[in-house]
């Protein structure tokens, strides 16, 4: 029986790490530097347009005025977030731990009793974790998305005003683009844009 509840309690334990990690895969996926699609700016090829150009899209969003600052206020949330997730699965891991220490001396019934106790917190904790998922969600959108909505707005008007078919993100996830013409690189063009007085929030 004891090694049962060993076995048990290994794989609470187990699961909780688990429930960390995939808090702070979604959280590390909230507060990602570029999160734009891998075409920025598309219009369509009856407007009349012959070209195709590209930008760094995670360069344009780190020289963004204000963005950097928005970024690691950002990042100090979900730390918070992420320490308070590990403190409230320490402490099933610690009850856990009591249980199987004191596990000889219960009765059956209170066995089941303590460890209905311990799947109650088990719950309370993935329920907590969902919602601090989607809280750092919320705050991304909150603080980085009107700087990556401004970032888009300069691209369209790169594209519009180059007549260009297509602006595309080569620092984008899955980016098969390996080799292009310099010459097409707007880059710089949408920074110098958005560093400009006009440009800042």
């Amino acid at each position: 029986m004891t090694g049962d509840m060993t076995l048990h309690l290994q794989d609470d334990k187990d699961k909780a790490m688990m429930r960390i990690g995939s808090f702070v895969r979604a959280v590390a996926m909230a507060c990602a530097v570029a999160l734009f699609p891998a075409v920025l700016s598309a219009q369509g090829t009856g407007g009349g347009c012959n070209k195709i150009a590209y930008v760094v899209g995670r360069a344009i969003l780190e020289q963004t005025p204000g963005y950097t600052a928005a970024n690691a206020a950002l990042q100090k949330e979900i730390d918070g977030f992420r320490s308070q997730v590990e403190r409230l699965n320490a402490r099933v891991d610690s009850a856990a731990a009591s249980l199987e220490q004191r596990s000889v001396m219960l009765s059956a019934t209170a066995k089941q009793a303590e460890v209905k106790k311990i799947q109650a917190m088990k719950d309370s904790v993935d329920a907590t974790t969902t919602a601090m998922q989607q809280k750092a969600s919320q705050r991304r959108d909150d603080l980085l998305k009107p700087y990556e909505d401004r970032v888009q707005a300069v691209l369209d008007g790169l594209r519009a005003g180059g007549n260009y078919c297509y602006i595309f993100d080569v620092s984008a996830p899955g980016n098969a683009i390996l080799s292009a013409d310099k010459s097409l690189d707007l880059t710089q063009k949408a920074i110098d844009q958005l560093k400009a007085p006009k440009s800042e929030f």
